[in-house]
């Protein structure tokens, strides 16, 4: 995600896959705008991105920040589906998913999806 500007982004895809971006870029709920200005009506938005309970303090996980470079350690079910709603997205779903077990301390993780709503065209007379 760094060093991509999505104001450049101008075709309308079908679907758009945002694998792990949202903890990098500054405003998330932004990033979700662009992905529904450049998907094609009736297009598709699918995100992943770590879970965080909004209670959760950003620094308990502070490695993440240090060793990853990450903006942001996660964000809740209730937030991100907030934002979907927010970008014009419709049939908003998030689920959350167990975090990996051994290893490092991630967090939980979520996949969320949400279609752009199709335009219906105005009649010409």
């Amino acid at each position: 995600a760094r060093g991509v500007d999505p104001g450049d982004w101008v075709s309308e895809g079908d679907a758009v896959l945002a694998h792990m971006v949202l903890h990098s870029v500054p405003s998330p709920a932004r990033a979700l705008e662009e992905m529904r200005r450049v998907v094609r009506p009736g297009g598709r938005i699918v995100v992943v991105d770590f879970l965080t309970d909004d209670d959760a303090p950003q620094r308990d996980r502070e490695w993440m920040r240090r060793d990853l470079g990450v903006l942001w350690q996660g964000f809740s079910a209730e937030r991100v589906h907030g934002w979907l709603d927010g970008a014009g997205l419709q049939n908003a779903r998030v689920e959350c998913q167990e975090p990996p077990s051994g290893g490092r301390d991630l967090p939980a993780t979520f996949i969320a999806s949400a279609e752009r709503p199709v335009s219906v065209a105005e009649p010409t007379i």
